[in-house]
């Protein structure tokens, strides 16, 4: 009798050791299977001995605002394996400052570039690997979102309304590609000071509000990446059965929490 195959798919926006792409990434590498990443292309080079060294499947260069590195990506993970187990996108692009300053003083182009990547990426990327997600026994796609895309939170206003219109991106994607028998959810985890955090909200921002996080949430501590990607993994996993256009909170139980 021949061994399983092990599940095969692509984790969009691995942007470094540190990320949380990169965490959920070695996760579902770590439960066997062939992982693939991208990065945007400016970043790649520098990335390139780390992911050979964490043992993912490859590394291409893709951006959110440029559809044909994604194509080319899927093109080649085609011919490589003829189907996609999973697609997880992480994408999210707020330039730096822009959370300092009001809402209101916002640019257009700022705003577009966080709804392009965040948002208009994540459905674009799920119907462009939709034919390879068809061919697989139990295909799963992942988006990572965040509590404060229904509640007021400092310093983070556009990435807060680009997780929301996420929120429902993610049903209509589910509902479309429910018809295919691929599942779509969502994991929402609190703060993780990682370098995209700490660029886009401040390094002691980033870090006072890990802290008041973790000391509030009914499970005291931290999260961090590592659970994060428990939950992606689980939801990539033919194990999440029935399930669809749902959101996982990874928070230590602080959603949850009144006073």
């Amino acid at each position: 009798m021949s061994a399983p195959k092990p599940r095969v798919g692509l984790v969009l926006g691995a942007s470094g050791p540190r990320s949380v792409g990169w965490a959920i990434a070695q996760q579902l590498a770590s439960d066997g299977a062939e992982v693939a990443i991208t990065a945007r292309p400016a970043r790649c080079e520098g990335l390139r001995d780390a992911s050979d060294e964490a043992g993912f499947a490859g590394l291409w260069g893709v951006d959110a605002a440029q559809p044909e590195t994604l194509d080319a990506c899927l093109a080649e993970l085609d011919r490589r394996w003829g189907r996609l187990d999973f697609l997880v996108h992480t994408w999210m692009q707020i330039p730096a400052g822009v959370l300092s300053q009001p809402l209101r003083d916002v640019r257009r182009e700022d705003f577009d570039l966080a709804m392009g990547a965040g948002v208009f990426g994540f459905v674009s990327a799920a119907s462009r690997a939709q034919p390879m997600l068809a061919r697989s026994a139990a295909p799963r796609v992942v988006t990572l979102t965040s509590a404060c895309r229904r509640r007021m939170t400092p310093r983070y206003h556009l990435a807060g309304i680009a997780k929301a219109a996420l929120d429902g991106a993610l049903i209509y994607v589910a509902q479309e590609l429910g018809e295919h028998g691929i599942a779509c959810n969502a994991v929402s985890f609190s703060l993780i000071a990682t370098p995209g955090a700490e660029k886009v909200v401040g390094v002691d921002a980033a870090a006072s509000t890990s802290a008041w996080l973790a000391k509030k949430a009914p499970l005291k501590g931290g999260v961090d990446g590592e659970a994060v990607a428990g939950a992606v993994a689980w939801l990539c996993s033919p194990m999440a059965r029935g399930i669809t256009a749902e959101t996982i909170e990874v928070d230590g139980g602080f959603s949850k929490r009144y006073l």
